[in-house]
């Protein structure tokens, strides 16, 4: 499938994708938040997909419409308010399908004039690029240890970061306010067609 976007043609398998990772309240919706502000001031269309461990049905609020939408089994439904839209659909996921093709079946259906897909969540998806993002005091741990394909961290305490990482690792560290060249970084990394 083609997709034409304001700024060129693509197929649904050149999907661009990031994923921020890191642990609860470590801060990144808000660096996503930013970092897709910044994409969309350099003429990038990103979608972001929050991933979580809950149910979607745990997510509405009992007896709204929506949340009697769904336990009829009633999509695609959309709820527009004076401050936006939520769109609901039912796309069943087979137990073999991967990120990607999840990520392409989303793209074709629901946002296919996005350029990038920036994705909070899904640690164990070994395909897709992770930034890790450490907050002292919050953060357990490092992640970029024991996950696969974590090609960046972004800290509130950068300096304490690069005695973690061993010197055969390649990782880049960002200061937790350099958004735009974290926002230069993935557009890189990703491999989107765009001069910074």
């Amino acid at each position: 499938m083609i997709v034409k976007t304001g700024i060129h043609q693509k197929t649904n398998n050149d999907m661009k994708a990031i994923s921020f990772i890191g642990h609860h309240n470590s801060g990144k919706t808000t660096l996503i938040r930013m970092v897709a502000r910044c994409l969309r001031e350099k003429g990038i269309v990103p979608a972001i997909i929050k991933h979580t461990k809950h149910k979607l049905i745990e997510l509405d609020k009992t007896d709204s419409d929506s949340w009697h939408f769904k336990q009829d089994n009633l999509y695609p439904h959309a709820i527009i308010g004076a401050d936006g839209m939520s769109i609901s659909f039912n796309m069943p996921m087979a137990n073999t399908d991967s990120l990607p093709d999840i990520l392409k079946k989303l793209a074709g259906a629901l946002m296919p004039d996005c350029d990038l897909f920036i994705l909070e969540g899904l640690k164990g998806c070994d395909e897709i690029k992770k930034i890790e993002v450490y907050r002292r005091g919050v953060s357990e741990g490092f992640l970029f240890r024991r996950l696969k394909n974590v090609v960046a961290i972004v800290s509130d305490d950068k300096d304490a970061i690069y005695p973690q990482i061993s010197a055969s690792v390649s990782i880049m560290v960002f200061s937790s306010d350099e958004i735009d060249k974290i926002t230069d970084f993935v557009i890189r990394d990703t491999g989107l067609p765009y001069r910074i």
